[in-house]
């Protein structure tokens, strides 16, 4: 079975960017999210991949754009359609990666999101849209506040019935 990922940090008030940018450096966070894509097809917007700055290696990264971006180590598509039948030949998970727009356009084909909710509020303009409500809460591990990390996360992945 082909697994369709949301993979996204999220704060208390469903925040996830701004401006662009990360709200947060956690990285414990960044190992999680290389340990569940590492390998896998990854489909982020063109905001996403301008923010990232390169394509994540280790990984196909698939860019959706109508916009040209020349680039080498992507897949530049202009639609989901697009971007699932390349990743579907290539794996068996497949992550979307962000942004706001992405992440709710891809709504209807997800049966797996990976999810840190990181506790804290913070000033944002992108939001996770989503409801959880629909999917089943499989796994959870929590992560304290310690030197490397200003907040602490919880580690979920939820499952669709």
């Amino acid at each position: 079975m082909q697994n369709i990922c949301a993979i996204v940090a999220i704060g208390e008030n469903n925040e996830i960017g701004f401006e662009n940018s990360l709200l947060w450096h956690l990285p414990d966070d960044f190992k999680w999210f290389k340990k569940h894509t590492l390998g896998c097809p990854v489909i982020m917007g063109r905001k996403t991949f301008e923010s990232i700055g390169k394509p994540l290696p280790g990984r196909l990264n698939i860019v959706i754009s109508s916009k040209s971006i020349q680039q080498e180590g992507i897949e530049l598509v202009q639609s989901i359609e697009q971007a699932l039948q390349i990743a579907k030949s290539q794996s068996k998970d497949i992550f979307v990666i962000g942004g706001q727009m992405v992440y709710k356009e891809f709504e209807d084909y997800y049966n797996k999101l990976i999810i840190t909710r990181v506790l804290g509020s913070f000033k944002a303009d992108a939001f996770w849209q989503i409801p959880l409500e629909s999917y089943d809460l499989k796994y959870s591990l929590f992560h304290p506040i310690d030197e490397k990390h200003r907040y602490a996360m919880e580690f979920c992945v939820y499952q669709k019935p």
